[in-house]
């Protein structure tokens, strides 16, 4: 597993490296940042690693990854020209680009460029194991982490709720990042931790580390459905 993600972060390297070259021997020094998301997710150690790699290996470039609110958030930097470069999840890259699902109503993000696909993500949903909470329905009238504000792990959220017959109205959404997230879990402030990422991610690991937890598991028809 390590081998092959190291494969991947590499093909990205490798990727971005192209794409850069072109500037980077116009000038004699070029600052380039990438938008990662929050430090307990994953994209923001990746994306430091990517940076430091390529600032290693290429003169006259410094990369720096900078932390933030991932997917979406990231989606419209790039559309507004803040950022060079930046990670986002297929699903809101798409829809940012088509004007589509969560972008059915803004405008259309037409600079987008895809540079690499890095690694999968998966969808959870923790609930403490002593809660009695047992399906997504049970979740009517909690408190539920769904992540931070303009976030690709709201939509998802949305969006996996929505195929489970609820909304944002039936519960009490808590827009925090997932250090924020995973510390109110801990502290016995939320219910439940829905959590789009990729493993490892240090935020989880913290949380298990001090409760025991257990996943919600997802409807399998209602997400065939969802993917068809």
């Amino acid at each position: 597993m390590l081998k092959s993600k190291t494969i991947l972060v590499l093909v990205l390297a490798i990727s971005l490296v192209m794409g850069m070259l072109s500037f980077g021997m116009a000038a004699e020094r070029q600052f380039v940042a990438i938008a990662t998301g929050g430090t307990g997710g994953t994209y923001y150690p990746v994306g430091g690693a990517l940076a430091q790699m390529l600032s290693d290996n290429l003169d006259g470039i410094i990369v720096t990854a900078q932390s933030g609110n991932a997917s979406r958030a990231n989606c419209n930097l790039i559309g507004r020209g803040q950022i060079e470069t930046a990670f986002s999840q297929a699903n809101v890259t798409y829809w940012s680009y088509t004007g589509t699902g969560i972008y059915e109503d803004e405008p259309v993000i037409t600079n987008l460029r895809g540079i690499a696909s890095i690694y999968p993500e998966t969808i959870q949903i923790f609930v403490n194991k002593n809660s009695g909470i047992k399906t997504i329905e049970d979740l009517k009238g909690k408190k539920v982490g769904v992540g931070a504000p303009n976030s690709g792990n709201v939509c998802d959220a949305e969006i996996i709720f929505d195929f489970h017959g609820l909304t944002f109205d039936d519960f009490i959404p808590e827009y925090i990042d997932y250090n924020e997230m995973a510390q109110r879990f801990i502290d016995g402030q939320i219910d439940a931790y829905f959590f789009t990422t990729g493993y490892p991610s240090s935020s989880i690991i913290n949380m298990e580390s001090k409760r025991d937890i257990e996943f919600i598991p997802l409807d399998s028809e209602k997400i065939k459905g969802l993917v068809e």
